[in-house]
């Protein structure tokens, strides 16, 4: 346990630029992060649970290997729980796993009829067995949430109930066999948890799901009648987006539905999968995220699917895996970020994969192309510049240009956008704007709005005073005045 292997990030990003695979011309290519090697020592057999956290590590847990594993972004991956458990309650199966806001991780053991608390410090923790809440027995558990409180909630399936588990160690039945006491609930697969705290659990047999308030209010959303055109058979995964919508996935109707919180169900993808011969044949699980992207994989089509809000769906990954000679078999999970890149497992092919970002259609994983530096990110948002809008074409995208509409600059400068920068005399003042070139704008002793270096060679001496505080004018027109005087005494009679 506890051992590591590291992928090499520009190892990686080469081997997306020879990756030739069928989605290279798409906006997204698939990367594998985890095969039957495991870290390197301890084996992954059977991956059956994939989850994601807010910092894009990725949980895979091992079905036959009786183990988990953590891939962080950079590619180090390191085995976090095996067989031995916590030492004293062993791990038996692998099957659900999910991690909360932390970085806690939860992972359910199948035939232990357990389910493990693992720290980011590696201390693993015993969290439920077997005898469930002391009263109610836990049989078969199988899928695992947390809610934002650090609540973990389990679903058994031959108990045919679910548990919620708080941080306390306080262990209680959210529901049973009996569902809601109108509808049963026959084969708990899966639950999901929202915002709110409401919890969701699927009925494999029973081919419905339930809402389970906080309050202990249980309500059947969904049955076999699906939306009443489509029927749903056979429901494994559930999850539920930040609206309380909720998503479903029929194996054996080989469909998914939507249902919204306000009850309304709408099928959102089936059998033919994306329309133009990439079929969907038995969903397990799903996903959804942040913009209400919905993400489910097809176990015997060996492909998973993106279900855009309008109805857009995309096939993101088929058999042939990554091209490059690792293959994609029996898909069990598929986990999805906020932001959209999913996570896929294939169960026959002991591995998983990144569905990763590739905007500017290269076969390189954008986020890896950014972190080894062969693309510019001046924005920081794992999108490289190359893909992003550059409107005035001067190789500064618009989100880091000051001066999106001028191809001359980037930043306003003196002048501003959108006019040219220069101040030849220094004064400050953009040559654009300058009332007087040859000399400083800012310098006007006689207040006449013309700066003194183009005022006629400077300023007037207006109101200046020459001695004895007579103006300068002053003995010119006397002196005058004076002649003017002695010329009339002369000519007088």
């Amino acid at each position: 346990m506890n051992n590591r292997r590291s992928f090499s990030i520009g190892a990686l990003v080469v081997f997306g630029a020879m990756l030739q695979a069928p989605f290279a011309s798409a906006q997204f290519v698939p990367i594998e992060i985890i095969d039957a090697t495991g870290d390197g020592t301890n084996a992954l057999d059977n991956p059956f649970g994939i989850a994601v956290d807010s910092a894009s590590n990725v949980y895979v847990t091992g079905f036959s290997s009786d183990n988990a594993f953590k891939i962080t972004p950079d590619g180090d991956i390191t085995e976090i729980i095996d067989a031995a458990g916590d030492g004293a309650n062993a791990l038996d199966v692998g099957t659900g796993v999910t991690v909360d806001a932390a970085g806690n991780a939860y992972v359910a053991g199948q035939n232990s009829d357990n389910v493990f608390k693992i720290t980011p410090g590696g201390v693993v923790t015993q969290i439920i067995d077997a005898t469930g809440d002391g009263a109610n027995a836990l049989d078969l558990p199988q899928g695992v949430a947390v809610d934002a409180a650090g609540n973990v909630y389990v679903a058994g399936l031959l108990s045919h109930n679910a548990f919620k588990i708080t941080p306390a160690g306080a262990i209680t039945q959210i529901i049973d066999a009996t569902g809601d006491g109108a509808n049963a609930l026959e084969r708990a697969f899966d639950v999901a948890v929202d915002g709110a705290g409401n919890a969701y659990v699927s009925g494999q047999l029973s081919d419905n799901a339930f809402k389970i308030t906080p309050a202990g209010v249980i309500t059947q959303i969904i049955d076999a009648t699906g939306d009443g055109t489509h029927g749903l058979d056979g429901p494994f995964g559930i999850a539920v987006d930040a609206a309380g919508n909720v998503y479903l996935a029929g194996r054996d109707s080989d469909n998914a539905f939507k249902i919204t919180a306000a009850g309304v169900i709408t099928q959102i993808i089936d059998a033919t999968g994306d329309g133009g011969g990439n079929g969907l044949d038995n969903p397990i699980e799903i996903a959804v995220d942040a913009a209400g992207n919905v993400y489910t994989a097809g176990i015997l089509s060996n492909n998973a699917f993106k279900i855009t809000p309008a109805g857009l769906i995309t096939e993101l990954i088929d058999a042939s895996g990554d091209g490059a000679g690792n293959g994609l078999d029996c898909p069990q999970g598929i986990a999805v970020r906020a932001d959209g890149i999913a996570y896929v497992l294939g169960n026959g092919t002991d591995n998983a994969f990144k569905i990763a970002a590739d905007c500017n259609t290269n076969g390189m994983d954008d986020e890896l192309e950014i972190a080894d530096g062969l693309a510019a990110d001046c924005n920081a948002d794992l999108i490289p510049d190359d893909c992003e809008t550059d409107g005035d074409g001067d190789g500064t995208i618009d989100d880091c240009d000051d001066c999106p509409a001028d191809a001359a600059k980037t930043e306003p400068g003196l002048c501003g956008c959108g006019v040219p920068e220069g101040d030849a005399d220094g004064d400050g003042v953009c040559d654009d704007a300058d009332v007087c070139a040859a000399g400083d704008d800012n310098v006007d002793a006689d207040g006449n709005g013309t700066p003194d270096a183009c005022d006629g060679g400077g300023p007037a001496p207006a109101g200046e005073c020459c001695g004895g505080g007579m103006p300068a004018m002053m003995p010119i027109l006397l002196i005058g005045w004076s002649r003017v005087r002695r010329k009339r005494r002369k000519t007088a009679p």
